[in-house]
């Protein structure tokens, strides 16, 4: 396997867990034509869940040819004129393949098609009451990334396929609708109690940015330099979405300096939608977001850092992913991972330079925990099977963390320089990675492709093992990396002495580096003080310096590493415990908090449990919360007076369920008259209900399936939905029950609440779920629920390993076996 993995790497081809055991390569289509401009008029039938739709749109001939295709699904097609004549053409469900009359190459022409959509399955997603949601408003509103705008529009659906755009969009009369651009009026029907809202989008952007949002909206309206910048959201919440997008003109401000090019467009809107199946997503002008971030003054201190990266994420974007678009998916990086990264400038410019190096370590582990559990594959590849695929914690967290070293690589002076000339260069275009290169080598003379060959086109990242030995005179410093996966990086190397700090940078690209410094005895020994490389590395070195760095590392990921080490140190002896424990209560970082806290709970010695105890006051909810989970991998039963204590927690919705969660790992039965009286509990995203169906669900284990079904069901908030739904897949194995309930969940409307079934099934490896999972993988479903039903029938069948083909192959032949 690693000999394998090996050969991925240099070849940059994915392993076969990401793209199956024979990959093909993915390439944009061939195109006869170019788009110039799309017009989408839509007339809504909210009640039907219908729509009638007319899209033509302006193309340029490139070669003379006289078949013109756009991608069209799941649609009944009315009519097909070209150049305002009847056109011959075909339709079989996924293309409209229109014959044209003779035209010659730059010839400009138009193509309108008149068509008919009921009850989409995606593109257009219909929300309102139903019997379980009596209360829920009514809204209309689209998604199109990778490939769904093709199912609300006939288009050439591309990100290369970049346009100018406008939408007519006809709704109930109190409604309002948000689309992309500029308003350019609105026209009401009094008789028909109906409206139309006319939006032109006067630059070019990929069909997937092409959206609309509509219902009965609250409107906060906010600016930035004269630009409209406003937020809208279902009545009633007008305060939440102020409070969760606030701060979106500080972020706009400092995009448009850093970047040297200001916000590009006529307005930038924020529309907060029910039932949205991402966090958000940054259509062009005017970004859907999630009304899971709307929230509460309580909810405030914990939600702002989710809210606040929502809203940095969306809004970069507009930059890379809109103005600059990735050329094909295979270059999704370009949108993403700066998206990412560039959340994280703004988190360090408005929250400090410990939360940057917080929030860049937390994007470090979560790709570092995908490459180990679940695929290796280079940043940018075409080795895929759909393109929703590439959507993972390689494309935004890692990419991220490799523009972290690339900025590092450069400094601050070039790698602005550089993003401005790449931006300025390159907008109103689609890009791919060579087109960044080349605009780095353009600005500042620095030939980055080496660089870009190791991190970017090639997976893993290295693996250092690094020994410390100061024999009275020297500081001698070992630093090997696995053979199997050698990268060349340079290597801050940082000594502190009591007479000051000292600082080195080593090129490390070999097996096997001795660096020797003469020094005074150092106190602590910090290895890429600033964790800026990428990589997993193994240090040793005394007790004494793992104890300086903990108090003294101004690094907050420093602090948390020498914790991890001494809660390791000696088995976690009771004085190591004190040493944490101090630490935890000292640092002024919650987040330092949350992971020190952490360790003392796998420590589970008295010590260890007396500091956690201390830990219920620390002062952020977060920081709270990470205590009372320690306390509940305890499971000593003499902590429940304390932590129940925080089911009263006046300044946090997070703590509460957190101790629900506690109590139930408790096994104490005592405890379940207090959890079923959190049931009633309202906060948050239901958070704390949440909670307690978890709590319960841990104290009951098989004979929690009743109730676990009963919060499941369809009528109570999709997040306790999800949380009993994964629960029902760890006890309600072996229990048909829980199996048809979860068969029965995973063909739900909501795509997250598929997710959370799919997810289930597969924990379940029961064959009888195999036939709603090879429905699910069929189109006309969300990309990542087709990805997640494939690994459920991989765990369902572990002799597939990885290659789904087998499968398929052999189901084909059982098929005409059957025959």
């Amino acid at each position: 396997m690693a000999c394998d993995q090996y050969l991925w790497r240099i070849m940059g081809v994915p392993d076969a867990r990401f793209a199956g055991a024979t990959p093909k390569p993915q390439y944009a289509p061939d195109r006869n034509f170019r788009t110039l401009h799309v017009r989408i008029a839509l007339d809504i039938d909210i009640e039907k869940k219908s729509v009638l739709g007319e899209c033509t749109t302006t193309l340029k001939s490139l070669n003379g040819k006289d078949i013109l295709a756009m991608d069209a699904k799941g649609m009944k097609i009315v009519a097909v004129k070209f150049n305002n004549k009847t056109a011959r053409h075909k339709y079989d469900g996924s293309k409209i393949e229109i014959t044209t009359p003779k035209v010659n190459p730059d010839d400009v022409v138009s193509v309108s098609v008149k068509y008919k959509i009921t009850e989409p399955k995606l593109g257009i997603y219909f929300v309102g009451p139903d019997k379980h949601y009596p209360k829920k408003a009514k809204q209309v509103w689209s998604h199109g990334e990778t490939e769904d705008a093709r199912y609300w529009f006939p288009t050439q659906d591309t990100p290369d396929c970049k346009a100018t755009s406008e939408t007519l969009i006809t709704v109930p009369n109190t409604f309002t609708v948000i689309s992309n651009g500029g308003l350019v009026k609105v026209t009401e029907n009094k008789s028909a109690k109906r409206k139309t809202f006319h939006w032109k989008m006067s630059k070019p952007h990929s069909p997937y940015l092409i959206s609309f949002a509509a219902g009965e909206f609250d409107e906060v309206k906010d600016n930035w330099r004269g630009i409209p910048v406003n937020y809208y959201c279902e009545k009633g919440r007008g305060d939440e979405i102020k409070r969760a997008f606030g701060k979106t003109p500080a972020m706009i401000e400092f995009f448009s300096k850093k970047i040297g090019v200001k916000y590009p467009y006529e307005k930038y809107a924020q529309v907060s939608v029910i039932d949205f199946i991402f966090g958000g997503m940054e259509h062009t002008t005017c970004t859907t977001q999630t009304d899971m971030v709307l929230h509460d003054e309580i909810a405030h201190e914990e939600v702002q850092y989710s809210a606040d990266g929502l809203a940095a994420h969306e809004l970069a974007h507009q930059w890379f992913g809109d103005l600059l678009t990735c050329k094909d998916w295979s270059h999704a990086w370009l949108n993403e991972s700066f998206a990412t990264y560039f959340d994280s400038l703004f988190q360090r410019e408005d929250k400090g330079e410990g939360y940057f190096q917080w929030d860049s370590y937390m994007n470090m582990l979560s790709y570092l925990a995908e490459d180990k559990d679940k695929w290796r594959r280079p940043i940018s590849t075409n080795m895929f099977k759909r393109s929703g695929d590439l959507f993972d914690r390689h494309l935004y967290q890692k990419g991220a963390c490799v523009l972290r070293m690339l900025h590092e690589t450069l400094g601050d002076e070039l790698w602005w320089k550089a993003v401005n000339h790449y931006v300025e260069k390159n907008k109103n275009r689609p890009v791919e990675t060579l087109d960044f290169i080349q605009a780095i080598e353009e600005a500042t003379g620095q030939n980055m492709k080496k660089f870009f060959d190791q991190w970017v086109f090639s997976s893993g990242h290295p693996e250092y093992k690094v020994l410390y030995h100061w024999d009275g005179k020297e500081a001698i410093i070992r630093v090997s990396q696995n053979p199997e996966l050698l990268f060349s990086v340079k290597m801050k190397i940082e000594l502190t002495t009591k007479n000051g700090v000292k600082k080195f940078e080593e090129t490390v690209d070999g097996k096997e580096h001795q660096f020797r410094y003469k020094t005074d005895e150092p106190l602590m020994l910090r290895v890429d003080p600033d964790n800026v490389v990428l990589k997993k590395m193994d240090v040793s070195k005394p007790m004494a310096m793992w104890i300086y760095q903990l108090e003294f590392d101004p690094n907050p990921v420093g602090r948390m590493q020498a914790a991890a080490v001494i809660s390791r140190m000696e088995n976690g002896t009771e004085a190591d415990a004190e040493i944490l424990g101090k630490a935890m209560l000292k640092d002024k970082f919650w987040g330092v908090q949350a992971d020190i806290a952490s360790y003392l709970g796998h420590m589970r010695n008295r010590k260890s449990v007396e500091y956690l105890k201390k830990g219920l006051a620390l002062h952020h909810p977060l920081a709270r919360r990470a205590v009372v989970t320690a306390l509940g991998t305890v499971k000593d039963p003499t902590l429940l007076k304390d932590v129940k204590a925080l089911l009263d927690d006046k300044r946090s919705y997070t703590v509460p369920a957190e101790v629900c969660r506690t109590l139930g790992k408790t096994k104490d039965p005592s405890v379940e008259p207090l959890l079923h009286s959190m049931l009633n509990r309202e906060s948050w995203t239901d958070i704390i209900r949440a909670g307690a169906i978890e709590g319960l669900a841990h104290l009951h284990g098989m004979e929690s399936l009743d109730l676990l079904i009963k919060y499941a069901s369809p009528g109570y908030y999709e997040r306790t939905r999800m949380m009993a739904i994964r629960h029902l897949g760890i006890y309600g194995k072996g229990h048909k029950k829980a199996l048809d309930f979860l068969i029965e969940a995973a063909r739900d409307k909501y795509a997250l609440i598929q997710l959370a079934a799919v997810s289930s099934l597969g924990f379940m490896q029961d064959e009888r779920a195999i036939p709603v999972l090879e429905e699910l993988i069929k189109e006309g479903h969300d990309s990542r629920v087709q990805r997640a039903a494939e690994d459920a029938i991989k765990s369902i069948y572990p002799w597939l390993d990885t290659d789904m083909e087998t499968y398929r192959k052999s189901k084909q032949l059982e098929k005409k076996d059957a025959a």
